[in-house]
């Protein structure tokens, strides 16, 4: 095992034994990488580690800091942290295996971090949490765990605090000791992509960019419904929450100030269409394209069914189903804007869509599409609302080519 005096003396310019350096209130310290699930490793040692950073101006003495998760509290003795540098906890039992590069620190007992989610805090010598990052799998937005480190976005100073986080983009996994390789630094202004009305009180807004999070008074919604406060559930979403329910099917129009990212870039005022859904009324869902034989070498590559709203009203989907005489699928909870399409498939084609804007929502069980003709039904409440008839010319069929209503 490498010994502690060792590495702290091979590391002395970002941290030292110094009992006479200051303790500030304000420390600036933050946690900014961790690495829950070390195996099989990328190209880091196979061991936790949570990076410690000091973003203050000055130097920030750690005796009596403690590194915890809920069921334990690891220690810290009395090393510095200078102002711009890192400091990488680490189990005891893993010093040895870091290079001398890697400014490391062995703990023992060490706060084992879970795979799936912990939430992990940095106390001062008094108890006060100085920083902490409570995250989850979902974090890695679908890229594997194993030897991957999730890393604190740097970039985004104007939302300091807020935890802008996501995996290492970094060859090895991790940037341990070293400004993180995570940043979605963008010089994009602030936009709405998707507005969606999640209960008849709550308006949510995911933006392409993180943003500072306004006064609820920065919007403006007609007709008119006072908004009285905003929350934030993560840096790319805003959720409004009204004085009283909207009026299901009617159009609002929200008015969206000019909000800025948290890299700082101002943006521009948005109107956007928003309602909440009422049920959908006989024809006013109609089946308007279908693809029955996709072919494998085709950008579509699986059956589908679009449908389309036809009225001037917010409708959902509730108690419609799509019908092909032998199998029954309901159609999953979304709401469709005035004149809005929405493509219907099954999980696997879901999951592999190619077209990022198009609206799509999977059926389960997934009513198959015969090559040569079929009659689909789409039901509300079981009874036949829409229906298309469909049919090969003479015996051919053409792979890979949608049919449309006209």
């Amino acid at each position: 095992m490498k010994a502690l005096p060792l590495c702290l003396c091979l590391c002395l310019a970002v941290f030292a034994w110094a009992p006479a350096a200051l303790k500030a209130q304000t420390t600036g310290l933050q946690i900014t990488e961790l690495l829950p699930d070390p195996n099989p490793p990328i190209g880091l040692p196979p061991f936790e580690y949570v990076e410690l950073y000091n973003s203050g101006p000055a130097p920030q003495l750690l005796d009596g800091y403690a590194l915890t998760d809920p069921v334990r509290a690891a220690y810290l003795p009395p090393v510095v942290l200078a102002p711009g540098h890192f400091l990488v906890l680490v189990p005891a039992n893993a010093v040895a295996h870091w290079p001398d590069s890697i400014p490391v620190l062995g703990l023992d007992p060490w706060p084992a971090l879970n795979n799936s989610g912990d939430t992990v805090r940095l106390l001062n010598e008094r108890g006060m949490v100085l920083d902490q990052v409570a995250y989850h799998s979902g974090w890695y937005n679908g890229m594997a765990t194993s030897g991957r480190a999730l890393e604190k976005d740097m970039a985004a100073t104007f939302c300091a605090g807020m935890g802008l986080w996501g995996p290492s983009r970094g060859a090895s996994g991790g940037s341990p000791g070293r400004a993180n390789a995570y940043s979605q630094l963008s010089a994009a202004a602030a936009r709405v992509l998707h507005a969606t009305v999640t209960d008849s009180t709550t308006i949510s807004l995911l933006f392409n960019v993180p943003v500072q999070k306004p006064a609820p008074q920065a919007f403006a919604l007609q007709p008119a419904l006072p908004i009285t406060a905003i929350q934030q559930p993560q840096a790319h979403e805003l959720q409004l929450q009204l004085q009283r329910g909207m009026v299901p099917g009617q159009n609002y129009v929200l008015e969206v100030p000019a909000l800025q990212s948290c890299y700082g870039v101002p943006g521009t005022a948005q109107s956007v269409l928003v309602g909440r859904g009422r049920k959908a009324r006989p024809h006013e869902v109609l089946i308007t394209e279908v693809l029955p034989a996709p072919h494998q070498d085709s950008t579509l590559a699986y059956e589908f069914v679009e449908v389309l709203n036809t009225s001037t009203a917010w409708v959902h989907t509730a108690g419609l189903s799509l019908d092909n005489g032998l199998k029954q699928a309901t159609l999953p909870h979304y709401t469709l804007a005035p004149g809005q399409r929405l493509v219907l498939c099954s999980s696997t084609a879901a999951s592999q869509w190619p077209y990022a804007s198009t609206n799509v929502r999977a059926l389960s069980p997934w009513p198959t599409l015969y090559n040569r003709g079929d009659t689909l039904l789409l039901r509300l409440d079981s009874l036949p609302v829409a229906r298309a008839v469909y049919g090969a010319v003479g015996d051919a069929y053409m792979p890979g080519v949608a049919l449309e209503l006209q």
